[in-house]
């Protein structure tokens, strides 16, 4: 049979007390005041339990309150500014809450009072050794644990005890502590803190991986940038041209499985038609070249799209068929060229080598975004971009060309999530941002989510100064 008591009452928003552990918390509503006026005018007794409902929209009830709540002993109450009462209690044992007495000025608790079954000396130290291992394991993991604590934690030698102590020091929620004060069977409850721990593991691996998998995209395009800009330096100085634009064609080229034919037709052309005997004659020649050469490729393109040739006068698998040619003008980074686009007649044909209303295949404006994303001013951007290229882009050009991606930005920033996410992971990392003329350290708040079919999802970025609770609460009121 369970001891039953009554004593004055306290209910909690957002927080659960544990026993064996000593921490402060404020309150400001009348009926919580004079239940501490009352603990402390009698044996210091309280009984304080979390509410389920932390916005308080059912009044206290026996519904609103979770079950099982602590018992604790009144250490000190102190008033401060804006009628609020801090309240230092440490905690004593769990107990189950029976009914609530809300007729007096104050709430009344009438509990059970539980009470740990003892362990012999070798559960003791069973226990103790595989809570501790596991605590361990987390601060291996990335867990942030000072290493005071641990140390503390390894002086205790009783099982119960070093449960709350871990559940108290290490960072977990208010309902993963709410969820271990549950658990009556002190042996139940070894099992539940080592699975919790375990979880907080793999959890803090996972952010890591995300962590590395976030800087990894915003260092992507720097590391290439800086490699681009070694291998020119390199060809600068032995009096060669950069031949990127080249090598980029000639992988799309691969990718659309178009001819051998044709890249042995182009060569062969360059070399007959231009007779080049210098770099600059065969970039000359390029220039002449970059036409034919693109719509061969779109042209190959076509025909795996459709699925034949276009001198191919079978059956044939669609009833899709080319529509003429389109003309339209691209920039390369030899100059402008003209070229014909091949269609089709119901339109499905979507090329690679020049994307439809895409009329820039120079790559300049990548190579702009990646200079200012790295924090170059505009004005290092176009003195850069003069040395490189041997022509100027006005600061207004550059303006336009960071702009660019804002549409974007916003559409991607409002798009509609969906409603349910069953796994979500916040962090925040800091980077070096470009902001107000000047690249700082900024805090960049970063929440991953997991979808019902398995799929990840960055709910959003975010930036500040530095990190704060309160910018990750008004994050979440957003994303809600």
């Amino acid at each position: 049979m369970k001891d039953r008591c009554i004593m004055p009452m306290v209910a909690l928003r957002g927080m659960t007390i544990l026993p064996h552990t000593t921490v402060h918390f404020d309150i400001s509503r009348k009926e919580s005041i004079e239940a501490v006026k009352m603990a402390m005018a009698a044996n210091q007794n309280l009984f304080v339990i979390t509410q389920l409902d932390k916005d308080n929209s059912q009044g206290i009830q026996l519904d609103s309150l979770q079950k099982v709540g602590c018992v604790v002993k009144v250490r000190q109450m102190i008033k401060i500014p804006k009628n609020v009462v801090r309240v230092l209690v440490e905690g004593e044992y769990r107990g189950e809450l029976v009914r609530i007495d809300s007729n007096a000025s104050y709430y009344e608790a009438e509990l059970e009072l539980w009470k740990d079954a003892e362990l012999n000396k070798e559960q003791e130290e069973a226990y103790c050794s595989a809570l501790l291992e596991a605590v361990r394991s987390c601060y291996d993991a990335g867990v942030k644990i000072n290493p005071v604590v641990l140390r503390k934690l390894a002086r205790i030698k009783q099982a119960g005890l070093l449960m709350d102590a871990i559940m108290e020091q290490l960072p977990f929620s208010y309902e993963k502590r709410q969820s271990v004060l549950n658990v009556e069977d002190i042996r139940e409850r070894v099992t539940h803190v080592l699975e919790l721990l375990q979880s907080e593991r793999e959890i803090y691996q996972i952010r890591k991986e995300l962590q590395e998998q976030t800087k990894e995209i915003v260092e992507k395009n720097q590391r290439e940038y800086v490699l681009r800009e070694q291998q020119k330096l390199i060809q600068e100085e032995l009096g060669e041209k950069d031949t990127s634009d080249i090598e980029e064609y000639r992988k799309k080229l691969a990718e659309i499985h178009a001819p051998e034919e044709v890249e042995a037709k182009l060569a062969k052309e360059i070399i007959e038609k231009y007779k080049p005997k210098t770099v600059e004659d065969m970039q000359n020649a390029l220039k002449d070249i970059f036409g034919p050469m693109f719509e061969a490729m779109l042209n190959g393109e076509m025909d795996h799209h459709l699925g034949y040739s276009s001198n191919d006068h079978g059956a044939k698998n669609t009833e899709n068929r080319r529509n003429g040619y389109i003309e339209k003008t691209v920039r390369t980074s030899q100059g402008n060229v003209e070229i014909k686009s091949p269609r089709d007649r119901d339109g499905s044909f979507e090329p690679q080598v020049i994307p439809k209303r895409s009329r820039d295949v120079s790559g300049i404006e990548d190579k702009v975004l990646a200079m200012y994303a790295r924090g170059m001013s505009q004005r290092d951007i176009s003195s850069t971009i003069d040395d490189i290229y041997g022509f100027t882009l006005s600061a207004e050009k550059i303006s336009d060309i960071t702009d660019r991606v804002l549409d974007e930005l916003n559409e991607w920033q409002n798009r509609p999530l969906k409603k349910v996410y069953p796994f979500v992971f916040v962090d925040c990392m800091y980077v070096s941002v470009r902001r107000d003329y000047e690249v700082k350290e900024t805090a960049v708040y970063t929440i991953l989510g997991y979808d019902l079919q398995g799929k990840k999802d960055i709910l959003g970025l975010w930036l500040n100064e530095k990190e704060s609770k309160n910018v990750w609460m008004q994050i979440f009121d957003e994303i809600k």
